[in-house]
């Protein structure tokens, strides 16, 4: 098996990359060094449940945010489905891992695919993204204080 595709950076834009790969059915690890490379900016902006807040605040207050995932593949689904690698988690040997797996193990690249199938599935027909950000603020009720 083949892994079609790796997302360095699970922010706005990595995580969107993620989803495209996911509705394209091809294979995605995303990976994160958990480096905030916003910090030179005043404002998060597209961040899932953080837009307009400053990266000082998402940094004082993500202890308190009840996710165990972050791509928005995974937060449709509501459980991960795709690998994710993000800050202590990033080391060279797990993304080694993960790739090695993806690329050696057809039964777990099987369970992938079907769960993006079920992903495909909840997003259904035009009108996607809206039902996405409504799912993950869904989410953001429930876990965040």
């Amino acid at each position: 098996m083949e892994l079609h595709a790796v997302v360095v950076g699970a922010g706005p834009a990595g995580l969107a990359a993620a989803l495209t790969f996911g509705r394209m059915r091809r294979r995605v690890l995303v990976v994160d060094a958990g480096e905030p490379r916003n910090r030179y900016t005043e404002h998060l902006h597209n961040f899932p449940t953080r837009d307009g807040v400053s990266p000082l605040e998402y940094r004082i207050g993500r202890p308190f945010v009840r996710l165990d995932t972050f791509a928005m593949v995974n937060l449709i689904a509501g459980e991960r489905i795709v690998p994710e690698l993000i800050q202590d988690d990033f080391t060279p040997e797990a993304v080694a891992r993960e790739a090695v797996s993806l690329l050696m193990d057809p039964q777990r690249v099987a369970q992938i695919r079907q769960a993006l199938a079920g992903v495909r599935r909840k997003l259904g027909a035009p009108g996607a993204s809206r039902r996405a950000a409504e799912a993950i603020l869904r989410i953001a009720e429930r876990t965040i204080i």
